[in-house]
């Protein structure tokens, strides 16, 4: 089991003591994928996209010093059952695109990758990043279901090989922290209320 901020939630912790305002990460998402969290992530592993993400409730609450914990709360409802294994806050509640892997990727100079089209929701316009398993691309050009990519953005480690069907999702907001845990199997319709503390210490 892991937890960490993003590094891009960090870096939205320094601009906002410098004064650069932000929206609130208050949107909790989950995933069905495995891998251990790190701060180069930009999304969760394998988002369920067809849950949506919920809007939770926040707050300051005390851990060790007055305040010095922020918390976030929220209820989630698996609509087809699953197996749970990450969790993700965002600052923004908008569903990702998601498709996966026609074809394997075999070396980690490799610059452009073959997606199943079409995928589920609304692919953005270029450039935009997206996370496959650990990895974190950024997409700059798009011909037909050929996508060229950076590889190894957010200082993620490019990967030597990425299996067929690996699930692509592109990055929706700003993922502030993340963890993950053992499987969580769902039954459609169950729902898992999540507190999420971040403590400053």
């Amino acid at each position: 089991m892991g937890a960490s901020l993003s590094s891009q939630g960090r870096a939205r912790l320094v601009q906002n003591i410098l004064g650069t305002t932000f929206s609130i990460p208050r949107y909790i998402a989950w995933g069905t994928g495995a891998g251990t969290t790190n701060p180069t992530d930009e999304t969760v592993f394998n988002e369920v996209v067809a849950d949506g993400r919920t809007n939770g409730s926040i707050s300051s609450v005390t851990s060790s010093t007055n305040g010095d914990t922020y918390q976030v709360t929220g209820t989630l409802t698996s609509l087809h059952g699953g197996t749970i294994t990450n969790i993700g806050i965002f600052d923004s509640g908008a569903t990702p695109y998601q498709t996966t892997l026609q074809v394997a990727v075999s070396s980690p100079t490799q610059t452009s990758i073959t997606v199943v089209n079409p995928g589920t929701g609304v692919v953005p316009a270029t450039p935009f990043n997206i996370q496959v398993l650990s990895e974190v691309m950024t997409v700059t050009a798009i011909t037909g279901n050929i996508w060229t990519v950076t590889r190894g953005v957010n200082q993620s480690s490019a990967l030597s090989a990425i299996p067929l069907a690996s699930v692509i999702t592109t990055v929706s907001g700003t993922m502030f922290a993340k963890a993950d845990f053992a499987g969580l199997p769902l039954n459609t319709g169950d729902s898992v209320t999540f507190t999420i503390q971040v403590q400053f210490e």
